[in-house]
């Protein structure tokens, strides 16, 4: 595996304001024809094809996450817990890796290492997270069956900002939207800003080919 302080200090390199790229993906308020046409051939860690678009009666969980981004990686057993509590195939949940320099095999143990239990999709340039209007990871997004972005923001509230826990966290926003959605309701409250790691910038050669393993 690269070495993580390569990783370090590429992920200094980053912006606070997330660009909307013109890669033919939806910007945050598109169509919603977009967004689904987006959702409809993720590319997996694996190597193949994610179909994440919703079920007719269900929802998708979109996470944006990185390795290198603590939060994210706290926030693994919640999502678990969620995943158990609002399983597949009516909620799909697909945690999308946004680190520019890793491998499929290093994306792949590190989903293990954490027993995410999520499917894991790759966007190395981010794209996709800067196309629904992501800037940071962790980040939320749900999506109905229109393709119509329910509730995006932040898991929980176990963080009231980066490196500081809170010590009485009462907040489940994402559990909460996604229940609203799968009884038929509207949600409450939409957004709520999340707490985590600047989304990368990402330069041309940092991407490597997908199933290579990163030099050393």
């Amino acid at each position: 595996m690269r070495d993580s302080r390569v990783r370090f200090r590429r992920l200094r390199r980053i912006s606070a304001i997330g660009l909307v790229l013109a890669m033919g993906l939806p910007a945050l308020g598109a169509d919603d024809a977009d967004v689904l046409r987006s959702l409809g051939s993720l590319r997996g860690a694996s190597g193949k094809s994610i179909d994440a678009r919703p079920e007719a009666d269900g929802a998708t969980v979109l996470i944006f996450l990185s390795t290198e981004c603590p939060i994210a990686n706290a926030s693994s057993p919640t999502l678990n817990q969620l995943h158990d509590a609002f399983p597949p195939p009516r909620a799909k949940w697909i945690g999308v890796c946004l680190d520019p320099d890793l491998a499929d095999s290093e994306i792949i143990e590190h989903a293990r290492e954490y027993e995410l239990k999520l499917d894991v999709a790759v966007d190395r340039r981010g794209e996709l997270a800067r196309g629904l209007g992501a800037t940071v990871t962790p980040e939320a997004f749900v999506i109905d069956p229109q393709g119509k972005i329910r509730y995006h923001g932040r898991i929980d509230d176990r963080f009231a900002a980066r490196g500081v826990r809170n010590a009485n966290p009462d907040n489940e926003e994402l559990k909460d939207a996604l229940a609203a959605v799968l009884a038929g309701r509207e949600v409450e409250t939409p957004y709520v800003k999340p707490v985590g790691c600047p989304i990368p910038e990402v330069e041309a050669d940092e991407v490597p080919s997908p199933t290579e393993d990163a030099a050393p």
